[in-house]
């Protein structure tokens, strides 16, 4: 809904039917024109693989740790 919302005109844009004819992607060419959007994705896709790259680093650290310690109760079984 949120995509074809973002097609329509700014008249139409409270209309809930869709008008096929009158969809266009000049929002979009407005975006990439008016704003330094292709450095704000690329800014994001940065912070996003670090983010990443450190959650499987520190996580997979910890779950090996856990994976080597002796629980109490761990060898009993049911």
């Amino acid at each position: 809904m949120e995509v074809i919302t973002s097609l329509k005109p700014t008249s139409e844009v409270n209309n809930f039917t869709v008008n096929l004819s009158t969809l266009s992607f000049d929002n979009y060419i407005f975006l990439w024109e008016r704003y330094p959007f292709a450095r704000w994705t690329f800014n994001s896709l940065i912070v996003a693989s670090i983010v990443t790259l450190g959650n499987l680093l520190f996580n997979s650290m910890a779950g090996y740790a856990l994976a080597r310690i002796d629980f109490p109760g761990e060898k009993l079984y049911i």
